[in-house]
C-alpha cells in the first residue's frame, strides 16, 4: 500500500521496483510531487500488491494462503504457493483461483457440458482421442507433450484446441496454471480419475 500512495503524484526513479520505507524515504523528493490532482487507480494497485505477493518468500506466504483458504488450508505447501503466487493480484482471490483442485467442486457431467458448448469442441471422437492421449502421458510430475504434439501433426489442429481440451477437461476452466503444474497439483491418480470421469459424460 505504501508503494502505491507514493506513486500518488511521485514517479520514483525506478518506477517498477518495489521500495522498502526506508528507500522511499530516502528517495522522496516533495519538489518532484506533481500538482495535479492524483487520481486513483485500481489496475496499478493491484499491480503493485500482485508484485508484492511474487516478491515474499514462500514460508511468509504459507500462513497467509491458509488463512484465506479456510478450512481447506491443509493444501498449501511449496508446491502450491509456487503455482499460485504467479496467479492472484491479491490474497482474497487464492481461494477462486485454486477451487478446481478440490473434489467437491468437480463436476464431470458439467464440464462435458462445457467442452461440448466450447469454440474448442471438434467432434466427440477426436475430443476422446485427445483426452485419452493426454491422460496415458500423465506422470507424477506433470505430463509428456509429446504425444499431443504428435497428434497435432497428424491431425493439422491447432495447439491451442488440443491443450485446452485437457485443460478444460481437470479443471473446467479455460485459464489458470500451466497444464503441467494442474497435474503436479492434482496428482497423477486424481488427474487420471477426472479426464476418465469426463469421457464417460462426453
Amino acid at each position: 500500500l505504501l508503494n502505491y500512495l507514493l506513486r500518488l503524484g511521485f514517479a520514483p526513479p525506478e518506477e517498477d521496483k518495489l521500495l522498502s520505507v526506508e528507500k522511499m524515504a530516502e528517495i522522496f523528493d516533495i519538489k518532484r510531487v506533481s500538482p495535479s490532482p492524483a487520481t486513483f487507480d485500481l489496475q496499478r494497485l493491484r499491480f503493485i500488491n500482485r508484485e508484492a505477493i511474487r516478491n515474499t518468500d514462500d514460508e511468509s506466504l504459507i500462513p497467509l494462503f491458509k488463512e484465506f483458504l479456510g478450512d481447506k488450508g491443509n493444501v498449501v505447501g511449496r508446491d502450491f504457493i509456487n503455482v499460485f503466487k504467479e496467479e492472484v493480484f491479491a490474497l482474497s482471490e487464492i481461494k477462486e483461483a485454486s477451487d478446481f483442485i478440490f473434489d467437491d467442486n468437480f463436476r464431470s457431467e458439467v464440464i462435458s457440458d462445457k467442452i461440448k458448448g466450447s469454440k474448442f469442441f471438434i467432434g466427440r471422437e477426436s475430443v476422446i482421442e485427445i483426452l485419452s492421449l493426454f491422460k496415458d502421458s500423465i506422470n507424477e510430475g506433470g505430463f509428456d507433450e509429446e504425444p499431443l504434439r504428435r497428434y497435432i501433426e497428424q491431425k493439422g489442429l491447432k495447439p491451442v484446441v488440443v491443450f485446452m481440451l485437457p485443460r478444460i477437461a481437470v479443471t473446467g476452466r479455460e485459464k489458470g496454471p500451466s497444464l503441467s503444474d494442474i497435474v503436479g497439483l492434482l496428482g497423477r491418480k486424481k488427474a487420471i480419475q477426472r479426464i476418465e470421469s469426463v469421457i464417460n459424460s462426453l
